[in-house]
């Protein structure tokens, strides 16, 4: 989904094309904007639009087709190949030891980097992520490259006297609400967990 005014591109995985999870999608986004303060007046899109997310859709706002088979007259469009661009930079860069399953867990940090480097429209001097969200705070949540491997600090109270301090792990991005944390996957569980040492 794009926000036209700040140009921030954002996005939700799917499991698949059904409508129901279309519409799971597209409310999720829509929240996320409106907790930015965003209110929708008119949602474009591409003619596979459902009976179904067409009503959902019309609840909060008039909904609008481009014609078929012209999708660059959606901006969303262009959004879309800007995103598969980056993210696949991503993957390509990432360890060969990544589990490849975790993909959709990289895609916040994936749109958080996109859109701290796009000009939004409405306000150019500044980044799409500080025009929708506010400003981003490099010292309260550091970035580093996601899916890197990492050597995760176990706390004392976490693990046994003889036990090592440190557990294999991919960094999988900042958390926001935490001052300086990291969210990992750690080998040994399967799951992810959040550190402040890594």
């Amino acid at each position: 989904m794009v926000e036209i005014d700040s140009s921030a591109t954002l996005v939700e995985p799917m499991k698949n094309r059904t409508a129901e999870e279309m519409i799971r999608a597209y409310l999720h986004l829509l929240s996320r904007i409106k907790l930015a303060g965003v209110t929708t007046l008119k949602h474009v899109m591409d003619n596979e639009v459902s009976e179904a997310l067409w009503e959902v859709i019309e609840k909060d706002c008039k909904l609008k087709l481009v014609p078929p088979g012209c999708h660059r007259r959606n901006v969303a469009e262009g959004a879309i190949k800007t995103f598969k661009a980056h993210f696949i930079a991503i993957l390509a860069g990432l360890p060969q030891s990544f589990p490849i399953i975790l993909w959709c867990e990289l895609l916040p940090q994936a749109e958080l980097t996109l859109n701290i480097l796009r000009p939004s429209h409405a306000r150019p001097t500044v980044s799409a992520h500080n025009y929708l969200f506010g400003q981003f705070d490099f010292n309260k949540n550091p970035l580093a490259p996601i899916g890197s491997e990492m050597q995760c600090h176990v706390k004392p109270g976490d693990r046994g006297t003889w036990a090592e301090h440190t557990e294999d792990g991919w960094f999988l991005g900042s958390v926001m609400p935490h001052y300086r944390a990291f969210l990992c996957y750690v080998n040994s569980t399967k799951a992810r967990r959040v550190y402040d040492t890594v």
